[in-house]
């Protein structure tokens, strides 16, 4: 595939980006229906691309395949959380400033971003992969990530609870178990699961129901790029380009980590998917839902939603590149 067609492929998704934008900019799109419309391809549209691109026929080979795509996962968000406390420590931020940027530091844009380039690019075989890939990513999101944006910190509020801390009974309690399990067991991972065990057991759909799964999921990418699109309109650029961390957070996520990846499976003799899939999924901008946990949790959404911005705009230059360095 040459640099071309990279690009095209991937320029596509950002002129739906800017769809996005300009609809919102031009009050075509409010942001409760942004909402309602997140909402929907999260719990419908991609479990539907999910299970559709899991109807391979079994074998051992992709098994393992799978298994070590899990396992590459679990390594890489362990080495990214330990990157991210050192240099949050190092930038001298604290408080709600603090968490946001250690979130962006460790989740892309895997969900609106990460799953749409994988299928332009790779068709059903790199949603499959990236649908194992990130189940790590979904349980540490909704773990990891909500504990970021409400844990105590001396930035925050003056009795240093954060809005979802609870109290020693309501911790106990299993009210209190049931909620956090209920947050972990998203549309996503019941979708990766449910593909998976097809996949296992050899299940094909049946044909009208797998029709309409693929018309599901092909609706992910145009929705899930103009529903970017719209947040991103939100915010201010004049500000965003005066903060200067999100220098370095482009510098870490869109050129370090991918470099570092593709070194070290290289070095490893990992090649074909099992070498491109990762890095291109650690090669997305930062994740949308940070200014979403931000709003939900008081945490600095202002901050969250400039990184998601500066880390997008400038993957438009740093996906192809990347992506065509690994097809070419």
């Amino acid at each position: 595939m040459d640099f071309f067609t990279t690009f095209y492929q991937i320029l596509s998704l950002f002129i739906l980006i800017a769809v996005g934008w300009g609809a919102s900019r031009l009050k075509l799109l409010d942001q409760h229906f942004v909402k309602t419309l997140s909402v929907f391809v999260i719990k419908v549209t991609l479990p539907a691309m999910i299970i559709k691109s899991m109807q391979f026929d079994f074998s051992v080979e992709v098994l393992w395949d799978s298994a070590y795509m899990f396992l590459v996962g679990i390594g890489m968000y362990a080495l990214m959380i330990a990157l991210s406390y050192g240099i949050v420590k190092f930038s001298g931020f604290t408080g709600a400033r603090a968490n946001a940027l250690q979130f962006l530091i460790i989740f892309g844009n895997v969900g609106y971003m990460g799953y749409p380039v994988m299928a332009s690019i790779f068709g059903d075989e790199g949603v499959f992969y990236t649908a194992l890939f990130n189940i790590p990513f979904n349980f540490l999101m909704m773990s990891l990530g909500v504990y970021l944006m409400t844990r105590k910190n001396s930035g925050d509020s003056e009795d240093g609870k954060g809005p979802l801390d609870a109290s020693p009974g309501e911790e106990k309690s299993f009210k209190g178990k049931l909620r956090r399990l209920k947050v972990l067991i998203n549309p996503g991972i019941v979708a990766t699961f449910t593909g998976f065990t097809l996949f296992l057991l050899s299940i094909e759909i049946p044909g009208p129901l797998f029709r309409s799964m693929d018309i599901l999921g092909e609706a992910t990418t145009p929705l899930a790029m103009i529903i970017i699109g719209a947040n991103l309109s939100r915010v201010a650029l004049g500000s965003v380009f005066r903060e200067k961390a999100l220098y370095g957070l482009v510098f870490l996520r869109l050129i370090l980590i991918p470099a570092f990846l593709f070194g070290l499976l290289t070095l490893l003799g990992v090649e074909g998917f099992l070498l491109k899939v990762p890095v291109l999924i650690f090669s997305m901008p930062a994740a949308a839902n940070a200014v979403v946990f931000a709003v939900m949790y008081e945490g600095d959404a202002d901050f969250a939603a400039k990184g998601v911005f500066f880390t997008t705009l400038c993957s438009g230059v740093t996906l192809p590149i990347i992506a065509y360095m690994l097809l070419g």
